[in-house]
């Protein structure tokens, strides 16, 4: 894993994956997909989308609506729509993240959910190193890696089932608690038809875990 070989997997998914459909009657517009190689203090601030983190390596904090969290190796966290947060590293932190929106067809109710449950979530940040999404986001840049000249519909398939996996690392309820805790909580579980597609996309993508550690 290189400087150079995340800025090309940034720009393959760039120019060529700003739109995948999440089935269910609804798809996601990307605004960014970002690999970040040594990412420091960035301003307080806010947006109107949502934006997903994952920390491959280092130490750091994320402040949002003025609670602070420790972020490690695995984390990953999420900025909501509207709220403001910020990312704070003394030594760097390597990160993949993307910035999108739903974009529903007719109010479908899937969309809703997702949304409700991404805008519901009891911490904006989860400890789950090797759980589903962590797995997917390293099976996407290595996929993207070997397979960009011949790999679209694959690509694609990867993209839209990890920011479908969102749902299940940060949902698991519809109301807003009036105050998060400090320490992230263990990941929601999703259903084992979902895992099974899943795991059946890392397989085709011939993704090995063994050989694309985290850190």
């Amino acid at each position: 894993m290189t400087e150079e070989n995340f800025l090309f997997v940034t720009r393959i998914l760039n120019e060529n994956y700003r739109r995948c459909t999440g089935g269910d009657g609804f798809d996601f517009q990307i605004y960014n997909w970002g690999l970040a190689w040594q990412h420091y203090d960035n301003p307080v601030h806010r947006h109107s989308f949502h934006e997903i983190c994952y920390v491959l390596e280092g130490d750091g904090e994320y402040e949002d609506d003025e609670i602070t969290y420790k972020l490690e190796n695995g984390s990953l966290f999420a900025s909501l729509p509207g709220h403001w947060h910020q990312i704070r590293s003394q030594t760097g932190l390597k990160l993949f993240f993307v910035a999108f929106e739903v974009v529903a067809a007719a109010a479908a109710p899937e969309a809703k959910q997702y949304e409700d449950e991404l805008l519901g979530s009891p911490s904006p940040v989860v400890a789950d190193p090797e759980g589903v999404t962590a797995l997917l986001w390293r099976a996407l840049y290595r996929h993207v890696l070997k397979h960009q000249a011949d790999g679209e519909p694959q690509t694609n398939s990867l993209c839209a089932m990890l920011l479908r996996s969102f749902q299940g690392t940060f949902g698991g309820r519809t109301e807003r608690p009036q105050r998060r805790r400090r320490h992230p909580p263990a990941p929601a579980r999703i259903s084992s038809s979902w895992l099974s597609a899943i795991y059946a996309t890392i397989s085709r993508a011939r993704w090995d875990s063994r050989k694309c550690p985290a850190t």
